[in-house]
């Protein structure tokens, strides 16, 4: 069986997990023969390596250094974020109902964050980045347990028109250990939004001594067409 294959079961089985313990035995059989682009089960983005795909977007240099050695599994209800593909803003107003990357067990810590590097808008980004989502002190891949620093604000709320990326970044976190984090606590829908804005993944990362991304992905979105499900890629 190819990697890519291995990978949509994987995150079938991630995202059907979800739907069935609700009980959506409709949702449940749509995911099932729900096609990608015309082809069922047909990522386009894993027939070229992946880290390709980080440079062809330039979330590196833009957001990160270096390629991480992991990639990161992320799935908004029943759609995969998946390396340049393109969901609608429709489905992304709270977080990733899964979000999964490599670890040994959960005594280890990570810090996950996601990051726009196109705001205000793509052609001058002058706020670049602008932080949607940091949480730290992460056991294993389990965020939910982590400490949020910065609360889930939906990509394209802060922006005025344009295609976007929006990229998670995993750091794990040096010593398996939690770390204390001084950064004030940024709450949804507050008034200083702008205290998001300008974040750098890089200083960020330098300043506590996170080292290189553990994994990362991303995914794109045009906010001049809000609904268009032209180049959704459901799992």
């Amino acid at each position: 069986m190819l990697p890519y294959q291995l990978t949509m079961m994987r995150l079938s089985r991630m995202c059907l997990q979800r739907v069935t313990a609700r009980g959506n035995l409709l949702l449940y059989c749509l995911i099932q023969i729900l096609p990608i682009n015309g082809e069922p089960f047909d990522f386009g983005y894993w027939k070229k390596n992946w880290s390709e795909c980080l440079e062809e977007h330039k979330i590196i240099p833009d957001v990160i250094a270096k390629k991480p050695p992991n990639w990161l599994e992320a799935c908004y209800v029943i759609y995969s974020v998946s390396y340049g593909n393109h969901l609608s803003q429709f489905y992304i107003d709270e977080p990733p109902n899964d979000m999964k990357w490599k670890h040994e067990n959960d005594s280890e810590y990570f810090t996950a964050l996601l990051t726009g590097p196109d705001a205000p808008v793509d052609f001058d980004p002058s706020e670049r980045e602008w932080l949607h989502w940091l949480v730290v002190n992460i056991p294993g891949n389990n965020y939910r347990k982590g400490e949020v620093l910065t609360e889930y604000e939906a990509p394209g709320d802060c922006y005025a028109t344009g295609r976007h990326r929006y990229v998670f970044v995993v750091f794990k976190q040096p010593g398996n250990k939690k770390m204390k984090f001084h950064e004030t606590t940024i709450s949804k829908g507050e008034k200083d939004e702008n205290r998001r804005a300008k974040f750098s993944t890089l200083g960020f990362a330098k300043k506590h001594g996170l080292g290189d991304p553990w994994a990362a992905n991303f995914f794109i979105t045009d906010l001049d067409d809000l609904f268009s499900d032209d180049n959704i890629q459901p799992l």
